[in-house]
């Protein structure tokens, strides 16, 4: 980290084999070969990764949300691994990752991946996240206009 930013990391995926890797200045790298977010813009186009948590409060919240996404993306998974999901949006496997509840210093190097790769990750108000000890909601995406479809479709926000 400097000031405040991760300037390099890295994510393996043993099963796969597949180091995802990025320096600031330089790009994203999926086992040395340079990637880049999708250019996905619609919803209904969109694969998604879906992660509700298990705060009591973001319950019902996300049972909603899982049905409205169900109901309006082409698929929705999840794979289990909150830098792993985000390695898949940087490298154009998915389009969109969602969590109820995220400490964004425990992914900070993935974060800054998807941003050197074409995308962003962003609050519930549409501010790029900071990076913060606290759990917070995020929607990370290849396009604002993914993003922005999906912020309009999830009119059932928690408090």
């Amino acid at each position: 980290m400097e000031n405040g930013k991760a300037t390099v990391g890295a994510v393996y995926n043993p099963v796969t084999k597949e180091l995802f890797s990025f320096q600031k200045n330089v790009g994203v790298f999926l086992n040395g070969e340079k990637v880049a977010v999708s250019s996905t813009v619609e919803l209904k186009e969109a694969h998604i990764l879906l992660h509700i948590g298990r705060s009591l409060k973001n319950r019902d919240w996300g049972l909603d949300l899982q049905k409205t996404i169900l109901a309006s993306a082409k698929k929705n998974i999840n794979l289990g691994s909150s830098a792993l999901d985000l390695c898949f949006l940087v490298s154009g496997r998915v389009d969109a990752v969602i969590y109820g509840t995220m400490t964004t210093l425990d992914i900070s190097p993935t974060i800054e991946m998807v941003r050197l790769s074409g995308g962003e990750v962003y609050d519930l108000k549409g501010k790029p996240v900071l990076f913060s000890s606290k759990p917070q909601n995020i929607i990370a995406t290849s396009t604002p206009e993914l993003f922005k479809e999906i912020k309009d479709v999830m009119k059932i926000l928690p408090a």
